[in-house]
């Protein structure tokens, strides 16, 4: 087992690493530090195997820090971790005696990679060696270590350009754009090689899955009811409704990404449901997709918020359902009273999914629907809203 000690400042990225690190059975977290001077003690008191830094911290950088750990630990093995992976960012971590650098936009199964690389004794860098360092004099004295490509950093009378950065973001904001420029690779991940890991990063068990339960237990589906799931992507609302609707009912899904049905499909086959059916295609055009079948229930879970053309979405999803049918919207918004103190998590969780939390699409199940219930969970962040519709079909009155 490879213990693993943590050292980034923003909680939500620890939560999301630690989270994907869990899933490897020979690496372990032993534990995070949110502050650079926590490192040494931590170190001392943990003997971990590798140590993961993240380069810029509010009290202490990461380069410092690896110092000082290795003053104190010269056995220490230390990987850097930076959403900007500049080639002086690289210079400084192995001119601290870092054992490798990681970007934190890229893949998280390189992380597991690298760890393993380092605890056995080898290094991560760009190019599989340590970056070219050459030392220039210091305008102030001394060695100034920088990348041989590069300029050292000159110092000049202010400009007006300089002048110009008083009104730049703040150190604190400039943080906070630089991590959720490193996460960019989450967006949308359902449509890419990260759908994987798109249950774990987007929070499902701990926030999201209450509104799938409250959703579809306001849904009210009963046994042998055929039900449409649009936009279902791994399948996270499969076992709740195949729960519903029997043995005798059928559950058909569709979405858009190839990657998210691969996941949907070994869903379907850990839990052996024969009726349920997953297809490709787009949700605006329905038609095309599952042809003439008409449902008795359409399910919209955290998906009308991504769709761009969401209310073609709906308007196609409803012609598609027989008379009396039962619909739910289950979606976001940022959070409300109290919860507005977690808004900027909510926001990343937005971003990282690809969701527009000012869409509110559960007001066109409001204007379309009767019989409507509905709901509010996790401070406003999580609406859901369920009703009858009656469909009007293309040359019908």
């Amino acid at each position: 087992m490879i213990g693993v000690l943590l050292v980034d400042d923003d909680a939500l990225f620890r939560k999301m690493l630690t989270i994907a690190l869990g899933r490897h059975a020979d690496i372990e977290v032993l534990s995070q530090c949110a502050d650079g001077t926590e490192v040494p003690a931590a170190a001392r008191r943990l003997q971990p195997d590798v140590v993961l830094m993240d380069l810029h911290m509010a009290s202490a950088s990461g380069v410092q820090a690896t110092r000082d750990l290795l003053t104190a630990q010269p056995t220490a093995r230390v990987i850097i971790l930076t959403a900007s992976p500049t080639k002086y960012a690289i210079t400084e971590a192995a001119d601290a005696g870092a054992s490798g650098y990681l970007n934190k936009g890229g893949d998280l199964e390189k992380v597991a990679s690298a760890i393993r690389m380092v605890a056995s004794g080898g290094t991560t860098w760009p190019d599989g060696s340590s970056p070219p360092i050459i030392q220039r004099p210091h305008p102030h004295g001394g060695q100034h270590l920088i990348p041989a490509d590069s300029e050292p950093h000159a110092t000049h009378p202010p400009t007006s350009s300089s002048v110009q950065a008083a009104d730049a973001p703040t150190p604190r904001r400039r943080r906070w754009r630089s991590m959720v420029g490193g996460l960019t690779h989450l967006r949308l991940p359902r449509y890419g090689p990260a759908a994987r890991w798109y249950d774990v990063l987007t929070m499902e068990r701990p926030i999201y899955r209450a509104g799938r339960v409250c959703g579809i237990g306001l849904l009210a589906v009963r046994p042998g009811m055929r039900v449409l799931d649009i936009g279902c992507g791994t399948g996270l609302n499969f076992p709740l409704l195949r729960a519903a609707v029997g043995d005798d009912g059928v559950v058909v899904g569709v979405d858009t990404s190839k990657s998210m049905l691969a996941v949907a499909a070994r869903r379907i086959a850990q839990g052996r449901w024969s009726n349920v059916q997953i297809l490709r295609g787009d949700a605006g055009a329905l038609n095309h997709v599952v042809g003439s079948q008409l449902f008795d229930a359409a399910v919209f879970t955290y998906s009308l918020s991504v769709i761009n053309d969401w209310e073609s979405a709906w308007e196609a999803a409803v012609r598609q359902l027989r008379p009396d049918a039962r619909v739910v919207v289950v979606d976001l918004a940022l959070p409300s009273g109290w919860g507005r103190m977690f808004s900027p998590l909510a926001r990343l969780a937005c971003f990282t999914g690809g969701s527009d939390p000012r869409r509110a699409p559960w007001t066109r199940l409001r204007r379309d629907a009767t019989e409507v219930s509905e709901a509010v969970l996790r401070s406003g962040h999580i609406h859901v809203a369920a009703g009858t519709v009656n469909p009007v079909r293309r040359g019908k009155a």
